[in-house]
């Protein structure tokens, strides 16, 4: 967070206001704040946060607010915490959630983008998945509307699948990088190449966590040749 903070006004000289969201599912850890002091220097850095847990209690989003974009997402992410394992639940909220898109007063863009986050963040397996299309099929023809199935056939057609893979991996690689330019000013060229050639999604998350705290550029790449063949290593 100091780190954004300070790199933000470095570049524009501008007053900066920063927020933690924590979408984690620890109910004690509640970071507010970052500093140190140093031979009489001292830097302190305290910000707002918003825990989405506290918001996991019906009723802790009023109905009044549930049209908002934010509580829509944060619902969603919820759901997703709250259905893991569980894919028929999974299936039910996530029906549940995108039918509730057709009562907005939002733009077709507008419903497309949090159709694409509900559809990302509930992710099903293929047999719910063949479910939840075909509800979304009878709903839109029901209400006479063509938010999402006839325009994306929601997006999840089986050539856009592989593509949608491939772009969340792109992503999260460039994650880990981004991190690591922050913290350690420039990458080495294997280590580069390692990150590049990682294929699974969550050994990705789990280095872009390890990337904010290992203590230099040393540490993170013993860490990250745990996770990568041999084979690839000596080609790196």
């Amino acid at each position: 967070m100091y780190v954004y903070h300070y790199r933000i006004y470095d570049r524009y000289h501008r007053k900066v206001a920063s927020l933690a969201v924590l979408a984690d599912r620890s109910d004690t850890w509640r970071p507010n704040h970052f500093g140190y002091s140093m031979w009489g220097c001292e830097v302190d850095i305290k910000f707002p946060i918003v825990k989405l847990l506290d918001y996991e209690n019906e009723g802790a989003i009023p109905p009044s607010q549930r049209s908002n974009p934010f509580a829509i997402a944060t619902i969603a992410h919820l759901k997703a915490n709250q259905t893991k394992g569980n894919a028929r639940n999974r299936l039910n909220w996530k029906t549940e959630l995108v039918k509730n898109l057709s009562e907005l007063q939002y733009s077709r863009k507008e419903i497309l983008d949090l159709f694409r986050f509900i559809d990302w963040i509930l992710d099903l397996p293929e047999k719910e998945e063949r479910l939840f299309k075909e509800q979304l099929v009878l709903f839109e023809e029901e209400k006479h509307m063509q938010y999402v199935t006839s325009i994306e056939r929601l997006g999840r057609l089986d050539g856009q699948k592989e593509g949608k893979k491939e772009g969340m991996l792109k992503i999260s690689r460039e994650a880990v990088s981004d991190v690591l330019r922050i913290r350690f000013k420039r990458i080495p060229k294997d280590v580069a190449g390692m990150i590049r050639s990682i294929e699974d999604i969550n050994d990705l998350k789990m280095l872009h966590k390890f990337a904010i705290t290992a203590p230099d550029i040393a540490t993170f790449q013993a860490e990250l040749e745990k996770r990568i063949p041999a084979t690839i290593k000596s080609a790196a």
